[in-house]
């Protein structure tokens, strides 16, 4: 199996490996992360009853009415969600990017987690990202890699991540613009070489692998529910022009305090 996931990966810069992860374990992480909300809904008041419902309404009232707390929350769960990172360093899953060919991965970024909801976001991009490749945010090895995990079902209505195969082999002739400081790919420059996007429907267990090289974007979403998910980005510390750049760094972590100095 590894042996044509690697192929496909090489040709089509992604792949989806079903039930890579026991649901149950996904299902105690996504616990993990909305606890910290609802310790808030508690303390606010909020009517909040223990179900999928009430949580999202909950949460779509504190992204109203406390903003600043819910932005809070979400910065708690990237930073020191124990659940989060123990996931990121799961034994299989650096193992499946060993065999892809990250020879010695290292993680990027902290790991990261998204709730696209357009209850949730102030910016349509805050949610609905446009076409973009991550390298050009992340600038570290040249085969840097990009783990997708879905934590809750998400068919088509739900909006899936799009992917264009084959653009991370042709990253070179790729042209950026500006949307609200996000380096998005300007689509009309592209051609008619790729395309069209493929866009898998996932469900909770599965993973997905893509080059940090690839086309995608943000599917749409077409109900009222919250897309819940989580990615990990890693670099492959023996890759030579990675080394020969001196292991260039581009995220800063500093105190709120630094930055107002």
């Amino acid at each position: 199996m590894i042996d044509s996931l690697t192929e496909l990966y090489n040709k089509d810069g992604f792949f989806v490996v079903k039930d890579f992860f026991k649901k149950n374990e996904i299902k105690l992480l996504l616990l993990s992360i909305k606890k910290i909300y609802i310790n808030q809904f508690k303390f606010l008041g909020y009517p909040y009853y223990n179900d999928d419902r009430s949580f999202d309404l909950c949460i779509k009232r504190l992204f109203r009415e406390e903003f600043d707390i819910f932005a809070n929350c979400g910065k708690h769960v990237q930073q020191g969600n124990i659940e989060l990172y123990k996931l990121a360093v799961d034994n299989n899953l650096l193992n499946l990017l060993k065999k892809v060919g990250i020879s010695d991965p290292h993680m990027a970024t902290r790991p990261v987690v998204m709730q696209n909801s357009k209850f949730l976001a102030k910016q349509s991009y805050h949610y609905k990202t446009p076409a973009h490749i991550d390298w050009e945010s992340i600038r570290g090895s040249q085969d840097c890699i990009v783990v997708w995990v879905p934590l809750v079902d998400i068919p088509k209505d739900l909006g899936p991540v799009c992917f264009l195969p084959g653009t991370h082999n042709h990253e070179k002739g790729i042209t950026f613009k500006s949307i609200g400081g996000f380096m998005s790919i300007r689509e009309e420059n592209l051609g008619d070489q790729y395309g069209p996007y493929e866009q898998p429907e996932v469900e909770l267990g599965d993973v997905v692998l893509f080059s940090s090289k690839l086309v995608h974007k943000s599917g749409d979403i077409l109900n009222d529910d919250i897309r819940w998910s989580c990615h990990f980005r890693y670099n492959n510390i023996e890759d030579r022009d990675f080394i020969e750049r001196g292991y260039e760094f581009n995220y800063l972590y500093i105190p709120k305090t630094k930055l107002e100095e």
